[in-house]
């Protein structure tokens, strides 16, 4: 007997009404390298059950519906099983949540997939746009380490109304090092990546600069002046910039009184103080169901700067009595008006000290405070001379400390884009007067 339906035998003997199981399946295939020789391949085939059970009470007179996991293993005996879903059912009546609606089915099956890929076959090809990339330099810098997951996930969701739906997707994953060894410097720099669908070129350029950043790294000594600069972000850290947008736009930041924002207003400073662009981000749908079952589609987050989509899970949306949307995490900006080369150049005033940090330690975007920040690993300091030519310098260390909510109504984005697993949008954003801390020189 399949352990789905063992799960179900088991609900019903614990006389459990309203429920939710989430049925993972991930099978993946594994490459870790050294250098560019293959140290471990491994194929991974693992199913997750997830049991979550509900239970309806009453606290000082209002109704709640308090709920609990249940971690079921396949090789479970049955009163193994019973003692889980007890256990769990028993736990839910400590959780004194309102009570709120699940989403509710037609009681048939449906099943979405994605083209097939051959999860090893697609391994390989990554692995070999990973390890041949070239810096197109004097090759100082090298691919030390690398470890890539090519995984097909497919998760099915049932619960007690009726719902009994699942879908297929693929994840290209993982990690390298590169490093460089130069006049007496030993760097290194890690990095990461994430797609949907198997990426060799974008894998190979995101290769490539890397290693022209760990050269670079290697060359860098100084430290940017404390001050303030126009500041580029690219890549990775665009989208954690805009995270601040998604997040605050969520149902359960909304309902908790951590977000202001609110259906149809402009949410980008004051739209009659704006100087930069009017942002213009789509929530994208990388899983055909939420966690909860609903049906997941493109939706338009912000249109020039005003909020259109309120997203939550059926808890929350529950309580704010908005459409259940499911909670997103990926995003689309289609934004963008100067190119980088631009950007770097300046405009001729405050901006003649622009910094691109292209590597941090760690960069990360507050969605509570809006404050962003990161130690600088390496960055390139575009600056003019006397005679009003550009002079630009590679340097490392230091830290810039920003506020979204200050930066908002002045930013410019790039023509060059920028796609991973969960953004697609500008390569780069340009925020003027942030606050860098550095040498005192």
């Amino acid at each position: 007997m399949e352990t789905s339906e063992r799960i179900m035998q088991s609900l019903r003997r614990n006389r459990t009404e309203h429920y939710k199981i989430n049925i993972s399946r991930a099978r993946q295939t594994e490459l870790f390298y050294v250098r560019e020789k293959l140290d471990i391949s491994r194929c991974v085939d693992v199913t997750d059950y997830k049991v979550t059970v509900y239970r309806d009470f009453e606290a000082d007179g209002c109704k709640m519906r308090g709920s609990a996991d249940a971690l079921i293993y396949a090789d479970m005996t049955d009163e193994e099983m019973d003692t889980a879903i007890s256990r769990a059912y028993f736990a839910a009546s400590f959780v004194k949540n309102k009570f709120y609606e699940l989403p509710r089915g037609e009681g048939e099956a449906e099943y979405e997939s994605e083209p097939e890929y051959d999860l090893t076959e697609e391994a390989y090809k990554m692995a070999d746009a990973l390890l041949h990339a070239k810096d197109g330099g004097s090759g100082e810098s090298f691919v030390n380490s690398a470890e890539i997951f090519a995984r097909r996930i497919s998760t099915r969701i049932i619960n007690s109304e009726g719902i009994d739906v699942g879908y297929t997707r693929y994840s290209f994953e993982g990690e390298f090092v590169t490093q460089c060894i130069s006049g007496g410097q030993d760097v290194e720099l890690y990095s990461q990546f994430a797609y949907r669908t198997p990426e060799y070129g974008s894998l190979a350029q995101k290769v490539r600069e890397a290693l022209k950043n760990t050269k670079d790294r290697a060359a860098a000594s100084a430290s940017p002046r404390s001050g303030k600069y126009a500041v580029i972000l690219s890549e990775e850290h665009v989208k954690d910039l805009l995270d601040y947008y998604v997040s605050r736009a969520g149902g359960g930041m909304i309902y908790a009184g951590y977000s202001s924002f609110k259906k149809d207003s402009f949410i980008q400073g004051s739209a009659d103080g704006s100087k930069g662009e009017l942002l213009d981000i789509k929530l994208k749908a990388v899983r055909k169901y939420s966690p909860d079952g609903i049906l997941m589609k493109d939706r338009v987050l912000t249109e020039n700067g005003v909020l259109r989509t309120v997203h939550a899970d059926a808890r929350f949306s529950y309580y704010l009595g908005t459409e259940p949307t499911g909670d997103y995490s990926a995003a689309e900006c289609s934004n963008g008006t100067m190119s980088l080369e631009e950007m770097c150049r300046g405009t001729g005033s405050a901006n003649d000290r622009v910094l691109h940090v292209a590597a941090f330690s760690d960069f990360q975007t507050d969605s509570f405070s809006g404050h962003f920040g990161g130690e600088i690993r390496l960055a390139y300091l575009y600056e003019k001379d006397e005679n009003g030519d550009i002079r630009t310098s590679i340097l490392t260390g230091g830290s810039i400390n920003g506020s979204i909510l200050e930066a908002q109504d002045s930013l410019t984005f790039s023509t060059e884009r920028y796609k991973d697993s969960k953004y697609d949008g500008p390569l780069a954003v340009r925020i003027d007067n942030v606050s860098v801390a550095g040498a005192d020189i």
